[in-house]
């Protein structure tokens, strides 16, 4: 499976402190979709260092917009209290009401709350098969 650069929200992305944190990077669709036609589409979420911290939380939101200035949640996950690294969550997409622009927004809890975190959004049938290797190995 080829992971494509441009559906690619957080690439090793370091979460830190409570505060509300946006994806690094923000899918552009070129125009409004309709996600009905075709495969379900998904983010999936890695993470990639555990979350760590005193009593640490995590929540994904995953927004869209029209103009990448004003944005609607579309998924919101329930808190998550522990995450050690290699963790997935995958949340799907509706169908409709997906606007052009896509991101994911984080927000930490807790003490000295930090994570790393990619996140990629592909066809929901291809996420069980994917797997993820560690950054420098060439796989035969």
């Amino acid at each position: 499976m080829y992971i494509d650069k441009q559906l690619r929200l957080s690439n090793a992305q370091v979460l830190t402190g409570t505060s509300e944190t946006d994806s690094t990077n923000t899918v552009d669709f070129s125009v409004a979709r309709e996600l009905s036609v075709g495969n379900q589409i998904a983010v999936r979420f890695q993470i990639d260092s555990a979350l760590s911290g005193t009593s640490p939380t995590l929540t994904i939101k995953i927004k869209t917009s029209a103009n990448n200035t004003n944005w609607t949640d579309l998924v919101i996950s329930p808190t998550i209290n522990s995450a050690p690294a290699g963790t997935v969550f995958t949340f799907f997409l509706p169908m409709k009401n997906v606007s052009r622009y896509l991101k994911a927004t984080y927000t930490m809890g807790g003490t000295s709350p930090t994570c790393t975190i990619t996140a990629d959004v592909m066809p929901a049938n291809t996420i069980e098969a994917w797997t993820a290797y560690s950054a420098g190995y060439s796989i035969e």
